[in-house]
C-alpha cells in the first residue's frame, strides 16, 4: 500500500469507530429531527417535497455540512498530537505532502458516511409523513444533494486540515470559519457573500436540487446565484488551496 493509502485508511478508520462517528452523525441527522417534526405537527400546511427543498436543504448546507466536515478531520489530527504519533508520520521516508494527502482523504471519506445519512433520512421520513398528490423527483433531488456534500466536505476538509496543522487551537478557528466565515458571511446581502463557500454551495443547490426558495428565512438566496462552472472552480480551487497552504505550513515545522 501507497504512504497516502496508508495515511487514508488509518484516518478513514479512525472517523468511523465507535464514538468518533456519534458526534458527525448527530449532527447530520438534525434536519431529519425537523423533518420528524413537520410530519409531527402536520398544521403548518407544506408538503414533504416543499418542506425538503426549502428547509432540510438550506440547513443542511449552511449548518451540516461544516460541522460534520470538523469533526471528521479534527479529531483525527487532534489524536496524532496527543500520541505523539505526529512526529512519526514526518520521520518516514516520504515527501511532507503524502501524510496531509492521506489525511485529508480518510477524514473526507469518513465524513460522506454521516452526511449522506443525513440527505436521505429526512427525504424518507418527509415522502412517507407528507406525501404530495402527484410524483416528486425525490431521488433526482437527494442525489445532487449527496454530490453537493461531497464536494462541499472536501473544500472544509481541506481548510480545517490547514487550520489544523497551522494552529493548536484549531477547533477555535474552525468553529469561527463554521459560523462566521460560513454561516453568517453566506447569508449577508450584498458581494460579501461572494467570499463564503456557502454562497457557492447554494448556488450549486439552486442549479442542481432545484432551490429556488428558502422557507426558514433566516439564509436567503441571493437573486443572481453563481453559474454551476464557478461553483465547482471556486470548491475545487479551495480544496486545492488550502492542501497546498498546509503542506507549506508543514514544511517549515519539525512536527506537523
Amino acid at each position: 500500500m501507497s504512504g497516502v493509502g496508508a495515511i487514508r485508511a488509518y484516518a478513514l478508520r479512525r472517523s468511523l469507530r465507535g464514538f468518533r462517528l456519534l458526534a458527525p452523525l448527530g449532527i447530520a441527522l438534525l434536519p431529519t429531527l425537523v423533518a420528524s417534526v413537520a410530519v409531527a405537527f402536520p398544521g403548518h400546511g407544506k408538503k414533504g417535497f416543499e418542506i425538503y427543498l426549502g428547509i432540510i436543504v438550506p440547513l443542511t448546507l449552511y449548518f451540516v455540512l461544516s460541522f460534520v466536515a470538523m469533526f471528521g478531520m479534527l479529531p483525527v489530527l487532534a489524536e496524532l498530537y496527543a500520541k505523539g504519533r505526529v512526529g512519526y508520520l514526518y520521520t518516514r521516508p516520504a515527501a511532507r505532502w503524502v501524510p496531509l494527502a492521506g489525511l485529508l482523504q480518510g477524514a473526507w471519506l469518513g465524513s460522506l458516511v454521516p452526511l449522506f445519512i443525513g440527505a436521505a433520512a429526512p427525504a424518507l421520513v418527509l415522502a412517507v409523513g407528507l406525501p404530495d398528490d402527484f410524483f416528486q423527483p425525490w431521488f433526482g433531488t437527494v442525489l445532487p444533494l449527496c454530490a453537493l456534500l461531497a464536494i462541499g466536505s472536501l473544500a472544509y476538509g481541506s481548510v480545517f486540515l490547514f487550520l489544523g496543522v497551522w494552529s493548536k487551537q484549531a477547533v477555535i478557528w474552525a468553529l469561527g470559519v463554521s459560523v462566521v466565515w460560513g454561516s453568517v458571511v453566506g447569508s449577508l446581502p450584498g458581494s460579501m457573500r461572494n467570499w463564503s463557500l456557502h454562497h457557492y454551495l447554494l448556488g450549486l443547490a439552486r442549479n442542481w436540487c432545484g432551490v429556488k426558495e428558502v422557507q426558514t428565512g433566516i439564509f436567503p438566496p441571493t437573486a443572481d446565484p453563481p453559474s454551476t462552472l464557478l461553483s465547482l472552480a471556486v470548491l475545487f480551487g479551495v480544496s486545492a488551496a488550502f492542501l497546498y497552504f498546509s503542506w507549506r505550513i508543514a514544511r517549515r515545522r519539525d512536527v506537523m
